[in-house]
């Protein structure tokens, strides 16, 4: 059981959490964004380096979607996307996030074929 965890620390990391809280490993097989409401490909370097153009924030990410199915042990957790910086870059940063961001990660248990789908925030069909 995958969940997106926003994670807003006044001091320390901030950003996009992803954590595992089911009993087994979670297949992450695919991303997708959507920035303004357009399909932005999958959480990659081009979606990345856009945002922090756009908000201008020295941010951290885990690029998905490179080698294939990547895999989320049970109780693991990881930063999508993440932000060490000044309080105005993190203002930025999170007006993006909750504005204009979404995203969607479709995963399996190690039974595989179930297609799960994890969303943060509605996506608006494309």
């Amino acid at each position: 059981m995958l969940e997106f965890v926003n994670v807003r620390n006044s001091g320390g990391r901030a950003g996009i959490l992803i954590r595992n809280s089911g009993l087994g490993p979670a297949f992450v097989a695919r991303s997708k964004v959507w920035i303004d409401g357009i399909h932005a490909g999958h959480l990659g370097r081009e979606a990345v380096d856009r945002i922090r153009a756009e908000t201008r924030a020295n941010m951290g990410s885990l690029e998905t979607n490179y080698g294939g199915t990547w895999v989320l042990p049970p109780g693991d957790s990881r930063f999508l996307l993440s932000v060490e910086d000044s309080v105005d870059a993190r203002e930025a940063f999170w007006s993006f996030i909750l504005n204009r961001f979404a995203m969607e990660f479709t995963y399996d248990s190690i039974y595989g074929g179930e297609g799960y789908r994890l969303r943060y925030r509605e996506i608006t069909p494309d």
